[in-house]
C-alpha cells in the first residue's frame, strides 16, 4: 500500500511541475529576455515566492528571475 501512495505522489508531483512550466515564464533582470524552462529545470532550481534562480538562455547570467504567468488564449 505504501508503494502505491509513493508512486501516486510522484506522478502528481510530475504533473504539477509540468503544468507549472506550461503556464509560467521568466524575465532576466539584466537583459529583460523572457523565456520558458523545461520541467527538469523547474524541478531542480531553487524557488522563491515570485522568482526562481535560473540562468538566462540569452545572456547566460545566473540570477533570481521574476516569474510571470503566461496567458493561454
Amino acid at each position: 500500500m505504501i508503494y502505491i501512495i509513493i508512486a501516486g505522489s510522484a506522478i502528481l508531483l510530475f504533473l504539477l511541475v509540468r503544468w507549472h512550466t506550461k503556464v509560467s515564464a521568466y524575465i532576466c533582470p539584466k537583459c529583460k529576455h523572457q523565456y520558458s524552462i523545461t520541467p527538469f529545470q523547474d524541478f531542480k532550481s531553487p524557488q522563491g515566492p515570485s522568482s526562481k534562480y535560473l540562468q538566462c538562455s540569452k545572456c547566460g547570467r545566473k540570477s533570481w528571475t521574476k516569474s510571470i504567468r503566461l496567458d493561454k488564449k
